[in-house]
């Protein structure tokens, strides 16, 4: 093959654990920096780059700030696994104005507290797909306490919205094929394979939960 198309995590490592001589081009990955696929989306490096599920945090974070729009303080719950994202995220939030409050847990038994000291201080919760933090146990603990505690809870995926979370943006898998394609289409035309960045969500979904919206007291704002 002149170039190989992978779809999902497991599928990319396996291209990228075996076809190292080949241009590999990923689609409907989530975080791929962190998987460890590529340096950044900007530089890929290696022989891989593609179309990832990520979402930019500026478009989610200004999101939030319409949804409520007093806040000056997000905090969000995270893991050693999800912790590289962070530094990231803070400039982001500080662009907007705002303050990221992050609290690391090391294990379940560490939310109720981290949950107690982010209600204190913030006005809004922001997650990551973090699997090591959201297992079926924490979300239902964290979707309850903070329906307990009028925190607009910003969800991951519209899963987690169905579950309770105020509202959540999602992508489209028929969009990311597209950026795949369009991607593949470049490097047959001889585009180097140094000059593609890694593509972010460009179709996205919003998503929002009315029943916890009302229990919260949270307006969404029309045009939403």
């Amino acid at each position: 093959a002149n170039i190989i198309l992978t779809v999902g995590t497991s599928a990319t490592q396996f291209a990228k654990d075996n076809f190292g001589d080949i241009p590999i081009v990923f689609s409907g990955v989530l975080y791929p920096a962190l998987s460890g696929f590529i340096e950044t989306p900007a530089h890929p490096g290696g022989n891989i780059t593609g179309a990832s599920l990520d979402i930019p945090l500026d478009v989610q974070f200004s999101y939030f700030k319409q949804i409520v729009p007093n806040m000056k303080r997000i905090g969000v719950l995270y893991t050693e696994s999800t912790a590289p994202l962070i530094p990231s995220a803070k400039v982001i939030v500080q662009q907007l104005g705002l303050t990221l409050v992050p609290r690391m847990i090391s294990e379940p038994k560490e939310i109720p507290s981290a949950l107690d000291s982010l209600a204190n201080v913030t006005q809004g919760l922001w997650s990551v797909a973090d699997p090591v933090l959201f297992d079926e146990q924490s979300t239902r603990y964290i979707l309850k306490t903070t329906l307990r505690k009028m925190i607009p809870f910003m969800g991951f995926s519209r899963h987690v919205v169905e579950s309770g979370a105020l509202f959540a943006l999602d992508f489209d898998h028929k969009a990311i094929g597209f950026q795949a394609g369009q991607i593949i289409n470049e490097l047959i035309a001889g585009k180097d394979f140094s000059e593609l960045k890694v593509t972010s969500t460009d179709v996205i979904y919003f998503h929002f939960n009315e029943k916890t919206a009302k229990h919260i007291k949270a307006v969404i704002p029309p045009d939403l």
